[in-house]
């Protein structure tokens, strides 16, 4: 019995390997997840870290204020400039911001607390002693306000 070339082209069965539509999915993953991956490692900018390091600070301040309000107890904020750290007893957090030459820290209208530390003391009434940290990193500054009356903070670009 003779056969054609064709006979074995027309069979139903399932020859191993992947498709091409199957190969794109899974090299489109891979690219995708390679992205994600080196963005997430990359360096972050100076203005990043300044920003982030500023709104954790505005963060524990008002929730520094909020406990003492609830709390109808004094509460206070430390700022160590030789640390670079802000903390709060009130809530147990603290931040830390960052060192380098580009980056100067300093603060103002604060209480003196112990040499090299200032305090901003919240009161039960929403009230504060005030003060002032500012952030200056590259050609920006920054300064996070606490108002002595109403123990609002605020934070905003100096220049």
């Amino acid at each position: 019995m003779r056969t054609s070339p064709t006979d074995h082209v027309h069979t139903d069965e399932w020859e191993g390997g992947f498709t091409l539509l199957e190969l794109l999915v899974v090299l489109s993953i891979l690219v995708l997840i390679a992205s994600i991956t080196v963005l997430k490692f990359q360096p972050r900018s100076e203005d990043e870290i300044a920003a982030s390091a500023l709104q954790e600070s505005v963060n524990i301040l008002r929730e520094t204020r909020a406990k003492a309000l609830a709390a109808r107890t004094d509460q206070a904020v430390y700022v160590d400039l030789q640390k670079r750290k802000l903390s709060s007893t009130a809530t147990r957090q603290s931040v830390t911001f960052p060192t380098g030459d580009t980056f100067v820290l300093g603060v103002a209208d604060a209480a003196s607390y112990r040499r090299g530390i200032s305090m901003v003391r919240f009161f039960p009434n929403g009230g504060s002693s005030g003060g002032a940290i500012y952030l200056r990193y590259g050609d920006h500054e920054r300064r996070l306000r606490v108002a002595w009356l109403t123990g609002r903070v605020t934070l905003d670009a100096v220049r």
